[in-house]
């Protein structure tokens, strides 16, 4: 791959994660603040309160990806971590699953010995207050 290809590549990734990161935050925002109208009753207070908490977190979703996308500051960061991200050598799915299947097993085994271990004392603390 060239080097243009893949600074395209590059950026077309970076502005995906930055749109799904602006999504989010829409999101977030929409829910507070749909709790918040819930919390104060602002829906009778405001008319049509949901409509502008909809079009306030479309607008701030939308401002979040410019802000983020213009300033330069930003999206060096955020191309940083990109090409931090692209020389990670990530482990393959034999790896992967003898891990998972590993800390089961681990998770299994401590979770049994403190089962074991309530129950020996709560015997324990019957006998003594019975």
């Amino acid at each position: 791959m060239s080097t243009a290809q893949g600074s395209t590549e590059q950026r077309k990734w970076m502005n995906t994660a930055i749109a799904l990161l602006s999504m989010i935050v829409g999101y977030v925002f929409m829910t507070f603040f749909g709790q918040l109208g819930e919390w104060f009753e602002l829906e009778s207070k405001i008319s049509h309160y949901t409509f502008v908490v909809q079009g306030v977190a479309v607008v701030v979703g939308v401002g979040t990806f410019v802000f983020i996308s213009k300033y330069r500051q930003t999206a060096d960061y955020i191309q940083e971590v990109f090409g931090e991200l692209s020389k990670v050598v990530w482990p393959d799915k034999n790896s992967n699953v003898r891990h998972t299947i590993g800390i089961i097993i681990g998770v299994g085994i401590v979770g049994f010995l403190l089962g074991l271990f309530d129950f020996g004392v709560s015997r324990l603390l019957n006998l003594i207050y019975s």
